[in-house]
């Protein structure tokens, strides 16, 4: 799974909850992570999948960077 930086942050898809819901999260400096939230653009997926295609053409739009 492709990761992107974003606002100085490494964003990439994630399941958020133990109900098998996925989205886009952003890592802190700690290591912990948080929901990145955008709108209509980031939405909760029923799949990994899905959250990562959304995720690519956010990133596609804004051309971010790939994160190493």
């Amino acid at each position: 799974m492709k990761s992107y930086i974003y606002r100085g942050k490494k964003i990439f898809a994630a399941e958020l909850t133990k109900a098998r819901t996925y989205g886009t999260v952003w890592q802190g400096e700690l290591g912990g992570v948080q929901r990145l939230r955008y709108g209509s653009y980031l939405p909760l997926r029923d799949t990994l999948e899905e959250a990562q295609r959304d995720l690519d053409e956010f990133a596609r739009v804004r051309k971010l960077k790939e994160a190493e």
